[in-house]
């Protein structure tokens, strides 16, 4: 499915980014040093532990190269 979603790659600053979801995996656990950076319906979607990103969706099939900057 397609949804936009909301994301902090700055603190205090949400950005809007289409997302497509394609048999995605679930985050169900999350440690101390992870970052949440976007959550969709109360689950989290796009994670930070230091150099490593990791998302549920697949920013690499929209036009918008936001997440793609960031990484």
């Amino acid at each position: 499915f397609h949804a936009f979603i909301e994301v902090e790659l700055q603190p205090s600053h949400l950005v809007t980014v289409p997302a497509y979801f394609i048999r995605a995996p679930r985050i169900v656990n999350i440690g101390d040093d992870v970052q949440i950076l976007g959550t969709f319906k109360g689950e989290p979607i796009l994670v930070l532990q230091g150099h490593l990103l990791g998302a549920t969706f697949h920013p690499e099939l929209t036009d918008n190269p936001t997440i793609h900057q960031f990484f």
